[in-house]
């Protein structure tokens, strides 16, 4: 089954969908229509994922994550990198997943 994980910045959000650990497909939205991200996730078919916001998502966005077993990423999260930034809790969530990813390739 494919898991997904989205990332929603400032201009647009990104979603990836994998299978086995390999992107098999990506889609890039308008953030300033993040509904078509909600209708584009209600269409797959996934097992779960994980999500990383800059944006305040309203509570109904929170809760469709939530039913679809979408999880926020969370700094207390086991990182697969030890972390020795000096001030890591104001580096952004996004760059943060983005040393995790790179970790893994």
């Amino acid at each position: 089954m494919n898991t997904i994980a989205i990332d929603i910045g400032n201009s647009h959000s990104k979603l990836g969908i994998f299978q086995n650990d390999v992107l098999i497909e990506k889609k890039v939205f308008s953030s300033a229509s993040k509904e078509s991200l909600i209708d584009a996730l209600t269409e797959l078919s996934f097992a779960q994922g994980i999500y990383c916001t800059v944006k305040e998502l309203s509570e109904s966005q929170i809760n469709c994550f939530h039913k679809l077993s979408i999880i926020p990423f969370d700094r207390k999260m086991q990182l697969p990198f030890l972390e020795q930034y000096s001030t890591f809790q104001t580096l952004g969530a996004d760059r943060i997943n983005a040393i995790a990813g790179a970790k893994e390739l």
